[in-house]
């Protein structure tokens, strides 16, 4: 698994919001906090790549746009994970959002 460094995703988030600024920043910082104490209860799995993964969920939002809380952040967070190298993290991106409830 290639995932970027904390301070690296912490780097994204902070260019993203500064792009798009809004509730997705903190939503995604309260995910990872998240994803990190989950995770730290079980030995098998990586703290800080459930914490990394879970800070870029949206990244696709940095785009802006009106179809920015339409599903196309996903579409948009996939591609930019997938044009850095970060497939783990772009896979994330895809699949976290469910467009049909």
């Amino acid at each position: 698994m290639r995932l970027q460094s904390v301070e690296q995703a912490h780097a994204y988030l902070a260019e993203g919001g500064k792009r798009n600024p809004g509730p997705w920043v903190r939503h995604s910082m309260v995910a990872a906090e998240t994803a990190r104490r989950i995770t730290e209860h079980h030995p098998a799995l990586d703290a800080d790549a459930a914490y990394v993964m879970a800070l870029l969920l949206d990244i696709g939002r940095t785009t802006g746009g009106p179809d920015v809380a339409d599903v196309r952040h996903v579409l948009d967070g996939y591609r930019s994970m997938l044009e850095r190298g970060f497939d783990d993290s772009a896979r994330i991106c895809l699949n976290h959002s469910f467009p049909i409830k």
